[in-house]
């Protein structure tokens, strides 16, 4: 009788440390959270476009900070801009709220800043529709950063971006961007099947972008 006492005392502190250890990780969670809200509105902009990136690190976790990061969308400084759209794709559907401001910001001056809300809306909202024409005009433009996240911003709206598939197989041709188009039709799937023959003349020529067209053909024949 003795030993089964002492068994379930034991596994009763087990549970109560278990218990605690939770708590402890809420708290540095909570203290986390208040401090890069905190930091979100400081007056230096290097400052609050750390904050947006730490609480794009922090994914899903962060959605307490999306009213936050919709505003900081506005922001003056490019970066913060870039790293709240970015931190609220991150987050997902949780940051539902979010994307009025996000369709706002695909008419900021700033690539990498449209691309990135357009990746945003892509993940957070299932029935917005992609805007291709846009994602498009940034993909084929000079600026190079730009170029290359637009696809996936594209990928990231799946088979609703099948009317991008075009100039994703254009794309395929295009050094630098052959393997970013590549991973976007994956995600478009099989409504990319118009890119097969494209895809697989990729796939021929090995390295990164032949393995993302390997990879690609998978995901469209399936």
């Amino acid at each position: 009788m003795r030993r089964i006492f002492f068994v379930t005392a034991l596994g009763g502190m087990l549970l109560l440390s278990g218990g605690c250890e939770k708590t402890k990780e809420q708290k540095t969670y909570d203290r986390r959270m208040t401090a890069l809200r905190k930091q979100l509105g400081s007056p230096k902009a290097d400052s609050r476009a750390k904050a947006a990136l730490s609480l794009g690190n922090l994914g899903a976790k962060a959605q307490p900070a999306t009213d936050l990061l919709a505003g900081a969308l506005k922001d003056s400084n490019t970066e913060v801009r870039r790293y709240a759209a970015r931190a609220l794709g991150k987050i997902g559907p949780g940051a539902a709220a979010a994307v009025p401001a996000l369709k706002q910001a695909l008419e900021d001056k700033d690539g990498l800043t449209i691309v990135w809300a357009a990746e945003a809306i892509g993940r957070i909202d299932p029935q917005a529709e992609p805007p291709v024409d846009k994602l498009v005009e940034i993909m084929k433009g000079s600026d190079q950063s730009p170029a290359e996240n637009a696809p996936h911003a594209m990928g990231a709206f799946g088979p609703r971006a099948k009317a991008a598939v075009p100039d994703l197989i254009e794309a395929l041709e295009k050094r630098g961007i052959a393997m970013h188009a590549a991973i976007a039709l994956g995600q478009i799937g099989p409504a990319a099947k118009k890119a097969v023959a494209a895809l697989e003349v990729v796939a021929g020529r090995g390295g990164r972008a032949g393995e993302e067209a390997t990879a690609a053909l998978l995901k469209i024949r399936q």
